[in-house]
């Protein structure tokens, strides 16, 4: 049987003053059976660096086919300018946007990310935004965002982790275009709360490198109490059915019936 595990979020690059490079991630990646992740820009490249943070990420997925993907990032207060670079990174080849209130310095109910979940959704690709920092990536302000956009798949990056952990299933509940992620969980809590909110078809499975361990994060994600089809879903299924046709070909599938 035909199956793939994607980790939808990981981070390389330079993060809290230490290097991290591919092959901490593909070694994990191995080590666990992860076959593909999704790469975000590093903290100074979601920040402000973003053109040198695309070229870098692209570079390093072309190196690497069928195991990498590249999340492209704009910092809204850049107007057309940040559309402008996301456009070249799409054509280029990143997968998904990634989205990071914290860093980028604005709130997800503010109508400056509007242009950002626009061009998502003239693109048909899902946009990451990360959670669970105080006060600007709380479950419920991505939540108005995501009902704002209907059209656009919005993922709850961390799941709302930590702070906001208990606010991520209901925010799932109310929002149909919002998924939930299962990275810094458990399974019999958070990550069933937010399955039984959402649907397995709304839950994606992240690692969250270098903040998780790959190979912890997966284990924890396995113990989920839920059929071999659902886990399927939560481990690479779901994700898949959210990228755009022409990059899901470029996803290496393997045949596998133990998950």
């Amino acid at each position: 049987m035909t199956s793939v595990v994607v980790d939808a979020h990981v981070t390389l690059g330079r993060i809290d003053d230490a290097e991290v490079d591919a092959r901490m991630l593909l070694d994990q990646m191995d080590e666990a059976g992860v076959d593909v992740a999704v790469v975000s820009p590093d903290p100074r490249e979601t920040a402000v660096a973003h053109a040198s943070g695309h070229d870098r990420l692209l570079d390093l997925c072309a190196r690497h086919p069928g195991r990498l993907l590249a999340y492209a990032t704009a910092n809204p207060w850049f107007g057309d300018e940040a559309i402008v670079e996301l456009e070249r990174a799409l054509a280029a080849g990143a997968a998904a946007i990634k989205i990071n209130p914290y860093l980028q310095g604005f709130q997800p109910v503010e109508p400056v990310i509007d242009p950002i979940l626009r061009l998502a959704a003239a693109h048909r690709v899902p946009v990451y935004v990360h959670s669970g920092t105080p006060v600007q990536c709380t479950p419920f302000q991505i939540a108005a965002l995501a009902d704002r956009f209907p059209g656009v798949p919005v993922i709850l990056g961390r799941g709302g982790k930590s702070d906001f952990k208990a606010d991520a299933p209901y925010a799932l509940r109310d929002t149909s275009n919002l998924y939930g992620d299962t990275a810094h969980d458990f399974p019999l809590t958070g990550m069933t709360a937010q399955i039984e909110a959402a649907g397995p078809e709304r839950v994606v499975f992240s690692s969250d490198f270098p903040y998780g361990d790959v190979r912890h994060e997966l284990r924890r994600a396995r113990d989920l109490p839920v059929t071999t089809a659902v886990l399927r879903d939560v481990l690479g299924g779901t994700f898949l059915r959210l990228l755009p046709p022409h990059v899901r070909a470029r996803v290496s599938t393997r045949s596998t019936d133990d998950l």
